[in-house]
């Protein structure tokens, strides 16, 4: 094969592929081209147009395949994608179906003028490369894709959303660690083919109610004790891990429908917990990636041992800030704010940190006023009229009442609660904040900054990865 060559192009010397493979037609001209790829694809180039005007870049992983042609270049991979840029830089050229979302898009758009681009030299070789990416994984030379556990995974690595799947992996490991049995049954669920079937099951509405179980803006709440649901968690492990006979259909069949899966719960009223069991206070915890531990035992069967104790971690002193994303619309000043504390060693400089982290919450804050069209207020200055600064209680103060007129943030008014409120434990009061750098006596420890962490950093984290996205009502 010939080599296929790294080069940086300019947009005005690339050519739609008049012989598209995606077109049912050939064109005869690149505005026919257009035309016929707005024809088929208008809702998905216009998709992928906002999200070149909001990144402000191609994807650096995925370059446009060019053939040379008589001083200019084809594109055989790459159509679409050549299709939104020309139409960001002239919107003018868009059908009227299109026009005006291409002329509001390239109002605040800094036209992409080159790109990087894979030139080669051969057509038919081209074509060896397209059908590779295009025909599926095959027996592995092409692009295998993701299973839901891959997806799952990436989300939470990526952007720290938990599944509500994973939420209750982490609790059962959690809750029934001493269970040898249980945790292998688990782990092989984990690692193999069966946490969609565990999905299934669990997610179910009619299920959730009977097991007194909710999931809501990241978080579980049990009303039911550990003690009273394992016997049905364990009877879900095990009749997913088990032998299914040769005329019994799979899990996946047998739980289809909403109607087989309340079948099948109500005839395990030997396992459910006693209606009269239910907690006054339910069990509430935090949604969490689950560990995905070592593979399950390779002979299939579960070890009679429990497991060995596991060699101590030597301890990170550095916050844990997996699945924080900031926004790019927030501040540099925030983002670099972010960055750096991100990379302090909280146990040897506490003071510094707690301070960083009252800075922090408070430009954050007030940046996601004004992403959302709004602004922190200060109080007003009696004498001179004039507004006066807003600082860390007045954001607190704003932040409690946004959360209040949105359902997917009310999960974030308990720590906030926590902030404001005089009979809440010293280390998670505004006061506490406020201290490292209102009051000489004010000493803080390593022990005092991870708890202040704790409480705040999940409405930290949706704020920063949230931008100027409005929050659903």
């Amino acid at each position: 094969m010939t080599t296929v060559k790294d080069k940086s192009v300019p947009i005005s010397k690339l050519d739609l592929d008049l012989d598209n493979y995606r077109l049912d037609v050939s064109a005869s001209s690149q505005s026919e081209a257009l035309e016929l790829l707005m024809e088929s694809f208008g809702e998905s180039i216009v998709g992928l147009a906002r999200d070149i005007h909001q990144r402000g870049e191609l994807s650096p992983i995925d370059q446009m395949l060019v053939l040379p042609v008589d001083n200019r270049y084809v594109v055989l991979e790459g159509n679409r994608r050549l299709c939104a840029l020309r139409l960001l830089n002239r919107p003018n050229l868009a059908p009227e179906k299109y026009r005006k979302v291409f002329e509001r898009l390239s109002k605040k758009y800094t036209p992409i003028t080159r790109v990087q681009a894979k030139v080669i030299g051969n057509l038919h070789e081209a074509y060896e490369w397209i059908e590779l990416k295009h025909k599926g994984q095959g027996q592995g030379e092409g692009t295998v894709t993701w299973g839901p556990n891959a997806k799952r995974n990436f989300l939470a690595r990526s952007q720290g959303k938990i599944t509500y799947i994973q939420a209750i992996d982490s609790t059962l490991q959690k809750w029934y660690s001493d269970d040898a049995d249980f945790q292998e049954m688990l782990r092989s669920i984990r690692h193999g083919d069966h946490l969609t079937n565990l999905e299934r099951i669990l997610q179910d509405r009619f299920v959730k109610d009977q097991l007194g179980i909710e999931w809501s803006n990241g978080y579980l709440s049990f009303k039911y004790s550990p003690e009273d649901l394992q016997p049905f968690f364990a009877r879900v492990l095990s009749s997913i891990t088990g032998d299914r006979g040769v005329n019994q259909a799979s899990w996946s069949r047998a739980w289809a429908t909403a109607g087989d899966r309340k079948t099948w719960f109500c005839a395990q009223d030997d396992v459910l917990p006693e209606s009269s069991n239910r907690l006054k206070e339910p069990i509430t915890i935090k949604g969490e990636v689950p560990d995905r531990g070592e593979r399950p035992a390779t002979d299939g069967k579960s070890p009679n041992r429990k497991p060995s104790t596991p060699k101590p971690k030597k301890e990170d002193s550095r916050l844990d800030t997996r699945g924080f994303a900031p926004h790019d619309r927030y501040p540099l000043a925030v983002r670099e704010l972010f960055n750096e504390i991100r990379d302090v060693d909280y146990s040897t400089i506490p003071n510094m940190t707690l301070d960083s982290l009252r800075s922090l919450i408070e430009k954050t804050i007030k940046a996601y006023a004004q992403l959302q069209g709004d602004r922190v207020r200060g109080p007003e200055n009696q004498r001179s009229g004039k507004e006066g600064f807003a600082q860390f209680g007045h954001c607190i103060s704003w932040l409690q009442e946004h959360c209040k007129q949105y359902p997917s943030l009310k999960g974030h008014l308990t720590p906030i609660s926590a902030l404001t409120t005089k009979q809440t434990k010293w280390p998670r009061t505004a006061d506490y904040f406020n201290g490292t750098n209102h009051n000489d006596q004010f000493m803080a420890d390593k022990t005092m900054v991870l708890e202040a962490w704790n409480t705040f950093h999940p409405v930290l984290q949706d704020l920063l990865n949230r931008g100027p996205e409005a929050p659903p009502a």
